[in-house]
């Protein structure tokens, strides 16, 4: 669950190019950047220039990615700890409101 979460993070993510060379060391990823992509290739006007990430895979006119397998597992873990986290707060929250709600003599909760 954590590599697709990761995944997902990678696809959102944007790039803030402030120079034409800036395009060539492209990095994406989130919280570690995992992937970089040269965009020199693109010539744009203005700068700063936000660029999302692009997984375009044409065969003719391939973009350089290089992706970095150990910064990866450290986006897994990192994110993986903030979803189990996020579960188990909320599983203690839901078990909490469940606790405080009166039952009856059969131990069934009551709504009021």
């Amino acid at each position: 669950m954590s590599a697709l979460a990761t995944f997902f993070l990678l696809v959102g993510d944007r790039f803030t190019a402030h120079s034409p060379g800036e395009l060539a060391h492209a990095s994406y990823g989130w919280p570690l950047d995992w992937v970089t992509q040269d965009l020199s290739r693109y010539a744009y006007a203005e700068f700063p220039q936000t660029v999302p990430f692009n997984f375009t895979r044409a065969w003719d006119d391939p973009i350089a990615t290089s992706v970095h397998w150990q910064w990866f597992a450290g986006d897994m873990l990192i994110v993986g700890f903030a979803v189990t986290a996020a579960f188990l707060v909320l599983g203690r929250m839901i078990r909490h409101r469940r606790a405080a709600k009166p039952q009856d003599s059969n131990g069934s909760i009551q709504d009021k």
